[in-house]
């Protein structure tokens, strides 16, 4: 379930994945859509095969429910715990902001860098509310920071671009959206083939079930 490089030869390369790696060369980027149609896969994907340095934000264990002000904090200990600062709580999601970029850019200086975040628990009004304060992230850190050349990377079920309020807007010169959407008949075609090669299936007698 976890992509790795010597998973290339089994990697179905499809036009959305190359749409993620031409974004990644110069922007930030948020991908959306249902869960399992390959957008976790195809970042790593991107990332690993054109060699980019990462640090990881996993949110698995943050809580849904939980306020910006632990939201950021969470990010804020991910940041501290990669780079090998002690982890003090800034006190408000405003100053973790602050402190997040300030450390991405004394630590990645002359540096390009790519914030993977996964696993975003929220939905609803927690969601909405992450993505106004994460895009704030974005924008302050493109207009802060002076030594790092930081690129953020997002996945989620959810829409973000129907949460970025018109204070915000400028984040999409800095950030692509991208939707992944169900896989097409053609996709899944080419995936039974790539299946039927790698495992020696000598005949599919049924397709559509496959």
């Amino acid at each position: 379930e976890i992509y790795k490089n010597d998973n290339a030869p089994y990697f179905l390369y499809r036009e959305v994945d190359r749409d993620v790696e031409s974004y990644l060369s110069s922007h930030s980027l948020w991908i959306y859509g249902d869960s399992g149609v390959g957008k976790s896969t195809s970042i790593s994907h991107a990332l690993l095969s054109q060699g980019r340095q990462v640090l990881l934000i996993n949110m698995a264990g943050i809580p849904e429910s939980s306020t910006l002000e632990e939201i950021f904090e969470w990010i804020y200990n991910e940041v501290a715990g990669v780079v090998g600062e002690s982890s003090i709580a800034p006190g408000s999601y405003q100053l973790s902001i602050k402190k997040i970029i300030e450390m991405l850019d004394t630590h990645y200086a002359g540096q390009s860098v790519y914030v993977l975040v996964e696993e975003i628990p929220f939905s609803g009004e927690s969601f909405r509310n992450f993505v106004y304060s994460f895009s704030s992230l974005v924008v302050s850190d493109k207009l802060t920071g002076k030594f790092a050349d930081v690129h953020f990377v997002l996945s989620s079920i959810d829409n973000p671009t129907l949460h970025v309020p018109k204070s915000l807007q400028k984040i999409k010169s800095m950030m692509k959206f991208l939707r992944f959407d169900l896989w097409t008949e053609e996709e899944c075609n080419s995936l039974i083939d790539l299946i039927s090669r790698n495992i020696s299936i000598p005949h599919i007698s049924n397709r559509a079930d496959m």
